[in-house]
């Protein structure tokens, strides 16, 4: 873990950090980005994730990971963080 890193996900609770290293690797496979770009302020955007990305994120997430995510929430979500604090709120 680099300092950047390290500052970056201080700000998360212990849950919410431990919902970014289940989901980093998922959100990687799935964009084809390296996981050193995922940080919970890192948007969509920046990784190349569309409205049906994110869709199909949280249909990953669900069955690779078990987090369950009420019907179009992912419209609400434009960052790594938002993701995190949508599966804590929901799971």
């Amino acid at each position: 873990m680099g300092l950047f890193d390290f500052f970056s996900s201080s700000s998360l609770s212990s849950d919410e950090s431990t919902i970014l290293a289940r989901i980093k690797p998922v959100i990687a496979d799935f964009l084809v980005v390296d996981a050193s770009e995922i940080r919970p302020e890192t948007t969509l955007d920046e990784l190349g994730c569309d409205e049906l990305d994110c869709v199909e994120l949280f249909i990953a997430f669900a069955e690779q990971l078990n987090y369950h995510t009420p019907p179009k929430v992912e419209k609400h979500v434009h960052t790594v963080r938002d993701i995190i604090r949508t599966i804590r709120k929901y799971n």
